[in-house]
């Protein structure tokens, strides 16, 4: 008898079937496909913006020396300032992958991997840190939302308390603060000429979060979407 891997989902699960999403397995995961159709919300997204659930990526804290950390671990000699984000490769089985570092203290980073990879590199950091630094795989603990399309920063400034205007926090900018009045990792990664912000909180308030998103979003415009539409975008 073959043994299945449980399907991890997400804290807004619920949320994506009361709004009709179709669901599909995405590395382990029950996430949302789309919740209208891939184009219909590919060009809301282009217009207006979209609102995604990725509490499926890979979420690692490190604390330490963070670059000592990455040159042990992943052989890569990095130099990063607090308040910015790096792109790291890593190689399994052969194939490269993209891992974003974003430095949030000076002893102090989050890396987002893959889904499937969070637990590998992990490992790969504590077993060559020398004691350097620690690294927590997260990823079951924080909820992630995506913000992307031309009006994403408008939204997004309503409910957050620093500025993350275009002048002042650019692609592969990061920052910790307070948003709708819980504390809120925010890093900007951009998809091509579209502003894109990935939010993560503490699970326990992911719904609470989506929910003050989902109802400021009706006021732009911005609508749900799911992986198929931001996958479309991404080309």
């Amino acid at each position: 008898m073959v043994k299945k891997s449980p399907i991890g989902q997400s804290a807004l699960h619920n949320i994506h079937i009361d709004l009709g999403a179709s669901m599909f397995e995405y590395n382990g995961w029950n996430i949302p496909s789309h919740y209208t159709s891939p184009e219909e919300e590919f060009d809301q997204i282009q217009q207006y913006g979209g609102l995604s659930d990725i509490s499926h990526y890979g979420k690692i804290i490190v604390h330490g020396n963070v670059e000592e950390c990455i040159a042990n671990g992943l052989s890569q000699e990095i130099k990063t300032d607090i308040g910015t984000s790096i792109t790291l490769n890593f190689t399994e089985d052969s194939e490269i992958a993209q891992l974003t570092l974003s430095k949030l203290a000076s002893d102090e980073a989050i890396i987002i991997s893959k889904p499937a990879q969070s637990h590998l590199v992990t490992q790969i950091l504590n077993d060559s840190s020398e004691l350097c630094a620690h690294a927590i795989d997260i990823s079951s603990t924080l909820t992630g939302l995506q913000l992307v399309g031309p009006l994403s920063e408008e939204l997004l400034s309503s409910i957050i308390e620093f500025d993350i205007s275009s002048s002042n926090f650019i692609d592969l900018n990061c920052a910790q603060g307070s948003a709708a009045q819980i504390h809120a990792t925010i890093i900007r990664k951009d998809i091509g000429h579209f502003p894109s912000y990935n939010i993560f909180v503490d699970r326990g308030y992911g719904a609470y979060m989506w929910d003050t998103l989902f109802d400021i979003s009706q006021n732009y415009q911005v609508v749900p979407v799911g992986i198929q539409a931001i996958s479309l975008l991404s080309k």
